[in-house]
């Protein structure tokens, strides 16, 4: 069970991206895979507690991972000169 939750981020590119899922590991590698999110792109997979209250939801996990365009970026200022990128950055965004 996934919860419909998410959180405002204030970076325009959108960056970093995340998801909620049950806390459970074959349900989260599921979503990941679902997804097409790799490895190389989570940052942090954080427990998120059950709420008991209100509305009861169960234990869960926080993934905050990069989004292909962040990866797309960080090989784009790797290999092509700056400037170049940054207007590459501006179309994007």
């Amino acid at each position: 069970m996934t919860a419909p939750q998410r959180a405002q981020f204030s970076n325009r590119a959108n960056v970093v991206d995340e998801l909620f899922t049950e806390a459970k590991i074959d349900t989260l590698n599921a979503k990941l895979i679902e997804r097409g999110i790799s490895a190389d792109q989570v940052i942090a997979i954080l427990p998120v507690e059950a709420q008991t209250m209100v509305n009861p939801t169960p234990p869960q996990f926080r993934v905050l991972y990069r989004t292909a365009l962040a990866i797309g970026v960080a090989v784009v200022l790797r290999f092509v000169p700056f400037a170049w990128a940054a207007d590459w950055i501006h179309s994007v965004a």
